[in-house]
């Protein structure tokens, strides 16, 4: 019962119980945010508390990276943790379907981009999509809330091809925040990264074993000879491989990065 308790601890990690509190108010965070209603706002001309959410999760990625955001503030993102990972025990690992999300991403920017040439600017603000401004495709309020319910069900589903399998493999608003977080590096703004120290590594794998994402987070650590700042595209700077690691070859580095 001992070895079971430190395995289930260890599998869930110091993020567990915020995702859990972050799935069980689902029920109320889904009317706060929402991808659906970002883009329901935004083809109705009407900037939306779901907008806003995301612009304040792009602004801290240019400081944090996507730790705040992804690894412990998205409720889509617990689900699909809790579902895939503490339920169906299975990693999303495959490489090839990580590809999918860029199309995702494309087809978010571009309905984006439509509702601002079409709409010309913003009419309003309707933090919920309640009021009577709602009326694209005669969709109303009861029909964007049933089409958020929908796309929570949808990463739910998605949990049988793994832990976090929506966020790896399909979830547009990741690469906004991976370019967020490389504009960072790229202009030098002060940001919380992890830092690999490729000497400490003693290939014990437990960095691969606890990753959400299924990274294999040993090969980002000795891809380098020396020490460097781990950069990809599905790493969520949850800090799951920081607490695992006995070596300390994985570390968060606050600063302006240098590599």
């Amino acid at each position: 019962m001992k070895f079971k308790l430190k395995s289930i601890k260890r599998k869930i990690g110091f993020r567990g119980p915020i995702m859990l509190i972050l799935v069980l108010l689902l029920p109320i965070l889904i009317i706060i945010y929402s991808p659906v209603k970002i883009i329901m706002g935004s083809l109705n001309g009407l900037m939306t508390f779901s907008s806003v959410v995301f612009l304040l999760w792009m602004i801290s990625a240019l400081f944090i990276g996507r730790g705040g955001s992804c690894g412990y503030l998205c409720p889509y993102g617990a689900l699909s943790e809790v579902m895939g990972g503490w339920l169906m025990n299975k990693k999303a690992r495959s490489p090839l379907a990580s590809k999918i999300k860029y199309l995702s991403f494309a087809g978010f920017l571009a309905l984006i981009i439509y509702s601002r040439r079409v709409i010309e600017g913003n009419n309003g603000f309707d933090p919920f999509l309640i009021s009577d401004q709602v009326n694209f495709l005669n969709i109303n309020s009861y029909g964007i809330m049933l089409m958020v319910i929908s796309f929570m069900m949808v990463v739910g589903i998605s949990s049988i091809a793994g832990n976090r399998a929506f966020c790896r493999y399909l979830c547009p608003q990741a690469i906004f925040l991976y370019i967020a977080q490389k504009v960072s590096r790229i202009i030098k703004i002060p940001s919380l990264n992890l830092k690999a120290d490729p000497g400490k590594c003693d290939s014990c794998q437990r960095c691969n074993w606890v990753c959400p994402m299924g990274l294999e987070m040993m090969e980002l650590v000795k891809e380098m000879e020396d020490e460097h700042l781990i950069s990809h595209s599905d790493c969520i700077s949850c800090g799951d491989c920081i607490r695992d690691c006995k070596k300390g070859s994985i570390r968060y580095s606050f600063g302006i990065p240098r590599g």
